[in-house]
C-alpha cells in the first residue's frame, strides 16, 4: 500500500519504487508480488498507455 499511495496519491515515484522493490524482495512468493511487479513496471505511466500494451 505504501508504494501505491506514493505513486498514485503523492506522485512520488522514487519512493514508490523503493517500497515496491522492498515488498518484492521481502515477499517474493506473495500473491501480491505480481501486482507489485506490474505497478513497478508501469510507474508514472498514464492509464491509457498501460491499457494499450
Amino acid at each position: 500500500m505504501l508504494g501505491f499511495i506514493h505513486a498514485n496519491e503523492l506522485n512520488d515515484y522514487k519512493k514508490a519504487k523503493i517500497y515496491y522493490q522492498k515488498f518484492i524482495e521481502k515477499y517474493p512468493n506473495s500473491e501480491l508480488a505480481t501486482s507489485a511487479k506490474f505497478e513497478l513496471e508501469n510507474l508514472g505511466k498514464e492509464p491509457e498507455k498501460i491499457i494499450q500494451r
